[in-house]
């Protein structure tokens, strides 16, 4: 029933039920897909903690394998919100996120993923 009025939600609703789901361990691919397709039409309202989020929270639903496709198609659509072009200032948690959300399709994105992946190592060595 939540999701059936999904696109009522803002931005930030739409990350904060993505990561709860996930984080409970109650999203199955199904509801992300609803998530990610009420987003995907926002995605200039995003911040970097939002987009993040819903990332990683994509990244991290248990899917069968004939879904795995379709969830790097995600993914990857969801990388062209333009809080990460250019990648800007991402740091500490909400790096964090973005690399762990993106780390499976880092083949699909090696533009953004190497900026990423330079950021993140830039940032361990701190």
């Amino acid at each position: 029933m939540l999701l059936q009025r999904i696109d009522e939600f803002s931005p930030q609703s739409l990350m904060m039920t993505a990561w709860s789901l996930s984080t409970l361990g109650m999203s199955g691919w199904s509801q992300m897909r609803v998530i990610a397709d009420a987003a995907r039409p926002r995605l200039a309202e995003f911040n970097e903690l939002w987009i993040g989020s819903i990332l990683w929270s994509i990244a991290s639903c248990p899917v069968e394998e004939e879904e795995e496709l379709e969830r790097k198609r995600y993914l990857v659509s969801l990388s062209s919100a333009p809080v990460l072009h250019p990648l800007g200032q991402w740091r500490g948690h909400k790096l964090c996120l973005l690399a762990n959300g993106l780390f499976q399709v880092r083949d699909e994105l090696p533009e953004i993923w190497q900026q990423v992946e330079t950021r993140w190592m830039t940032e361990l060595a701190a």
